[in-house]
């Protein structure tokens, strides 16, 4: 008789977390967090209205991750999803009306095969930084695999050429150097260095905007975008759709902030990851 193959599931989504340095040190520990047991089923959880130190609360933090088989014998399907309903850091330094973040892993169970993961359903809605209404763009088509994913960079200009933009790995052409925060600086160098790798990786993994452009409705000093970063002027940086990938996983994030005037700390969410594998 033939065995059933052996997957070992792995999807995890967060709501959102924070940590504080300035003007106290404090932490807003995980909000709406859950995680698929390894032989795969479901978890959710659901927490708000909230509110918290340094005017950070919001209305709602719900997320869910599911792990079972897929539709196709031997194929196995992780959901990962988080959803954070208005956010407001600093009070209005900072306000999203709806955030979702999802990640779909479909592997076909056998060994060395690498998943496909799609980041497909995520969104931002009613985002306003400092008080400017800011639109995200459309979606990049980001191929399901690392493989793919550099294939397509390796063979299609314009893709690469987004890629670059959308996630930093060139410096910004309508942005002088002195107007981009330091912190961001120091991060980007290297990969604005002459004859820098392209892709560039980190600790093996590429950092890669989900968004193509994110525009201010309206023009405003305050404000600096580059990339998927935007930069409130004596505030912070607040990192938009970021997304991690390397072979066999990927990570996506559609906020990472990180403030540095009188409140000074980081956090992150609506937050998934996901990848799973197969064994032996």
């Amino acid at each position: 008789m033939a065995t059933s193959p052996t997957f070992l599931f792995h999807g995890l989504a967060l709501g959102f977390g924070a940590t504080f340095r300035r003007p106290f040190q404090a932490s807003i520990p995980s909000q709406a967090s859950a995680v698929v047991s390894i032989g795969g089923g479901y978890a959710s959880d659901r927490v708000g209205p909230s509110s918290f130190i340094n005017g950070v609360s919001f209305e709602e933090a719900s997320v869910e991750v599911s792990g079972g088989p897929d539709e196709e014998p031997g194929s196995f399907v992780t959901i990962a999803k988080a959803t954070l309903r208005k956010l407001r850091i600093l009070d209005n330094a900072f306000f999203a009306e709806e955030m979702h973040c999802q990640l779909i892993s479909r592997h076909g169970g056998s060994s060395g095969l690498e998943p496909n993961i799609s980041a497909a359903g995520s969104y931002i809605r009613g985002l306003h930084i400092g008080g400017v209404e800011i639109r995200a763009g459309n979606m990049l088509d980001l191929p399901d695999t690392d493989e793919a994913f550099r294939a397509k960079y390796a063979s299609n200009k314009d893709f690469a050429q987004k890629i670059r933009e959308t996630a930093n790995w060139v410096p910004p052409k309508d942005v002088a150097r002195e107007a981009i925060h330091p912190e961001l600086v120091r991060f980007y160098e290297k990969c604005w260095a002459k004859g820098a790798p392209q892709p560039p990786t980190f600790n093996g993994r590429m950092i890669v905007g989900l968004f193509d452009s994110l525009n201010p409705a309206t023009r405003n000093d305050q404000i600096t975008v580059i990339g998927n970063t935007i930069t409130l002027k004596n505030v912070g940086r607040f990192h938009l759709g970021e997304l991690l990938v390397e072979r066999g996983n990927r990570r996506l994030s559609m906020l990472r902030f990180s403030l540095g005037s009188d409140t000074e700390g980081q956090g992150s969410g609506p937050h998934t990851g996901t990848n799973g594998s197969p064994y032996p």
